[in-house]
């Protein structure tokens, strides 16, 4: 025969949801004269932060609404960053808020003000003091290698599409000759070039357009990649940046374009 479901139980979940999950588990705990492993099995068998996974799942959206400068993420990320953070029990439910929201926006004020829903005053002086708090910080920057992890996106992923903006050809995107002493200018079929390289492809008066990607800027971040001693690739790479950066002195910094 089961035993009787104990009514701490069900105390327990009350009191943390009533603090909204500020209160930690060993306080819970020593109020119900239970130990505090007990009350963490509880909310891990009962699921607690079950209603609190589903507004983590949004946050990407209420962040955006506070800062210009969040970007919406894939769905995929939200989801790796709510069950990452379900796994943190060091942190109460606000703080664990503060640190989504912080991974997104990287505004510790606006953060804070919308995980603690208080005056901007508080949050202005309170967001960038919690970010202090060592634990905090250290989820925060878990949080953000997760979400980059998640992107797919590292310091190499950039070196290696900067390499291929400064080495673009525009002769890989557009023929041009004389053909029965007419000038031509042709565009290669989309299928058979890096659209990744190109910026802008447009129709005008004067016909079709194609500009590629500004290849000074790359160019730029490979020289400061590769002085600041980032890059694994050798010398080759390196060399090959300077020699591509003396043929560019003086040139225009405008992106490569063919009519």
């Amino acid at each position: 025969m089961p035993r009787p479901r104990s009514p701490n139980r069900d105390k327990a979940k009350e009191l943390w949801r009533q603090s909204e999950g500020t209160t930690p588990l060993k306080d819970i705990a020593a109020n119900l004269d239970v130990s505090e492993s007990l009350v963490r099995k509880w909310k891990n068998q009962d699921k607690w932060e079950r209603e609190n996974k589903v507004m983590l799942l949004n946050v990407n959206s209420n962040v955006t609404e506070t800062s210009s400068e969040a970007k919406h993420p894939p769905r995929s990320v939200d989801e790796k960053i709510a069950a990452a953070i379900e796994e943190n029990e060091d942190l109460s439910e606000k703080q664990k808020l503060f640190c989504v929201y912080y991974a997104y926006s990287l505004n510790a004020t606006q953060s804070y003000l919308k995980a603690y829903e208080c005056e901007y005053s508080t949050a202005l002086v309170n967001g960038p003091t919690l970010l202090g708090n060592t634990r905090i910080k250290k989820e925060v920057e878990r949080l953000k290698r997760i979400k980059l992890e998640a992107a797919m996106v590292d310091m190499e992923d950039l070196f290696e599409l900067h390499l291929r903006i400064a080495s673009a050809d525009m002769k890989n995107f557009v023929k041009w000759g004389n053909e029965n002493n007419l000038n031509t200018v042709k565009l290669v079929d989309s299928d058979q070039v890096d659209g990744m390289l190109v910026s802008e492809v447009s129709e005008g008066r004067d016909g079709m357009k194609v500009k590629l990607r500004n290849s000074d800027a790359s160019l730029k971040f490979l020289e400061r990649y590769l002085s600041e001693g980032s890059g694994n690739n050798g010398g080759g790479v390196a060399e090959w940046v300077e020699t591509i950066l003396e043929a560019n002195e003086g040139a225009a910094p405008d992106d490569q374009e063919d009519d």
